[in-house]
């Protein structure tokens, strides 16, 4: 079975919340929305990885999954 590697990461060089799915960037929020998400929409608990402040070097899931 084959399973994809996957990944949010806070780039510090960008200052985006960057998405990663097997070696491929396909999604990003800059910190100028995270910094305002909270008041700009409601966030679940589910969606609170997602809205959270930004924090530069964070790393949540699997880091291969930046690697091509």
């Amino acid at each position: 079975m084959n399973t994809s590697k996957i990944c949010i990461f806070d780039n510090p060089a960008g200052y985006r919340r960057e998405y990663w799915r097997d070696g491929k960037l396909v999604g990003h929020y800059t910190e100028e929305f995270l910094d305002q998400a909270g008041s700009i929409v409601k966030v679940s608990k589910k969606a609170a990885i997602h809205l959270c402040k930004f924090q530069p070097g964070r790393l949540v899931g699997d880091s291969g999954a930046m690697a091509s």
